[in-house]
């Protein structure tokens, strides 16, 4: 990627690679390691989205770039700034899944945003906004259940946000477990 700064397909790789270190790192318990790792990767993603903005696999990779930073704000305390990753990440998945509503991925990747901004949401101690999005993740997920049978196994696990969902609202559910 050095060498060839021009070339996309090496410069996604890096940022894939970032990405995978950074996941390392986070398992490892380094989380600010796995920070500058995932932001390092996200820098790519932004230059790679900005300079194709119709290419969808860069607007993707971006939007999972987002919620990985997300991720790992969200476990050092930085839920403000979480909430901004996530935002940003929601609000690329939103097109992406506008712009293809039979494309389960992207529809996943919606509801794992609203998954998200919920779960932060949440901690942030505003129930009132969490459940519209866990209330969304689960009507997603149900529609493309209902559309594409096949792929209920690769999508989504829908017992987090019915369990937050029913806490909320004050139905009881599971003790919140930590999930992104």
């Amino acid at each position: 990627a050095a060498s060839d700064p021009s070339n996309a397909e090496w410069q996604r790789d890096l940022s894939v690679s970032h990405n995978k270190v950074g996941e390392v790192l986070s398992a490892q318990g380094d989380l600010a390691g796995a920070l500058r790792a995932f932001q390092a990767g996200m820098e790519i993603s932004q230059r790679l989205a900005a300079s194709d903005p119709s290419n969808a696999e860069w607007q993707r990779d971006l939007s999972v770039s987002h919620n990985k930073v997300g991720d790992v704000l969200t476990a050092q305390g930085d839920l403000a700034g979480a909430l901004r990753a996530f935002q940003a990440g929601m609000e690329i998945s939103q097109r992406l899944a506008a712009s293809d509503p039979s494309n389960a991925e992207w529809q996943r990747d919606l509801a794992v945003s609203h998954e998200r901004m919920g779960m932060i949401s949440e901690k942030l101690g505003r129930p009132a906004e969490a459940i519209p999005h866990f209330r969304e993740a689960i009507a997603i997920v149900e529609a493309v259940y209902r559309r594409f049978p096949e792929q209920k196994p690769f999508l989504f696990n829908l017992d987090f946000p019915r369990d937050r969902l029913k806490e909320l609202e004050g139905g009881g559910g599971r003790k919140p477990a930590a999930k992104p």
